[in-house]
């Protein structure tokens, strides 16, 4: 008598690799927000909006680029430390 055969699973990292691209969209979605976060806290706070009063100046290119390298670094670190649970 012959037993049916099991269905092959999906490779693990098959799964692995949408987690990936929800990470990567996820930090692109959060680096967006924090983006217009800053551009309002320079708008709105006076001190920031003495800094740079219209939004070119270089304090306010240096806060952006500050953002940009802190999202990219976790963003890449999330993606390298992300293990998928084996099931």
């Amino acid at each position: 008598m012959q037993f049916p055969r099991r269905a092959k699973r999906a490779h693990p990292l098959a799964y692995a690799k949408g987690c990936w691209i929800y990470l990567v969209s996820a930090a692109i979605a959060l680096y967006l927000n924090v983006f217009v976060l800053v551009i309002q806290a320079f708008l709105k706070i006076p001190a920031l909006h003495a800094l740079a009063p219209n939004g070119n100046e270089p304090p306010f290119a240096v806060v952006q680029a500050i953002t940009l390298v802190l999202f990219v670094i976790g963003g890449f670190l999330a993606v390298r430390r992300y293990r998928p649970v084996a099931g």
